[in-house]
């Protein structure tokens, strides 16, 4: 279950040339530059370039907060590395025009996420999702995350 008002708010500044040689990236966390951070989103970029290879010619400054304090157990890691996957994928849509079905954009953020902490996969949908195959749930997957909305009475919302 997600906590709709917990949230990490992100924005990805890009500038994406062909003929870039590396990727770069700036990450600043409250409008504080984090070389923490940095280090380890830039590891987390570098991972999942394979299936974004645009990054690979992608000059990035992340800018991160969140609406709970750091640290005080709401799985901020989660939740960054979903708000950073949606992102991405957003970045993809805008430069090659694809994943315009809402389908395919939520699981491809839902996966980019798990790579970067298994439970952000659950992190980009809003409500419940489920992580892990199930038998009984068709769609399921150990892969991402998908939404169990559709399936939750919505007095738990």
């Amino acid at each position: 279950m997600t906590l709709q008002q917990s949230r990490t708010v992100i924005s990805v500044e890009y500038f994406y040339q062909r003929n870039l040689e590396k990727m770069s990236l700036s990450y600043f966390y409250e409008d504080k530059q984090n070389p923490t951070f940095e280090d380890r989103y830039l590891q987390y970029l570098l991972h999942v370039s394979k299936y974004l290879p645009f990054l690979n010619h992608t000059e990035l400054v992340i800018k991160s907060r969140n609406t709970f304090p750091h640290s005080a157990g709401i799985a901020s890691s989660a939740s960054s590395f979903g708000a950073l996957a949606l992102a991405l994928c957003d970045i993809e849509r805008s430069l090659f025009g694809t994943l315009t079905e809402d389908y395919d954009f939520m699981e491809k953020a839902s996966f980019l996420a798990r790579l970067g902490s298994g439970s952000a996969c659950r992190s980009v949908y809003g409500g419940f999702s489920l992580w892990g195959t199930m038998d009984d749930i068709l769609a399921s997957t150990d892969e991402a995350a998908i939404s169990l909305n559709f399936i939750i009475h919505p007095i738990f919302y």
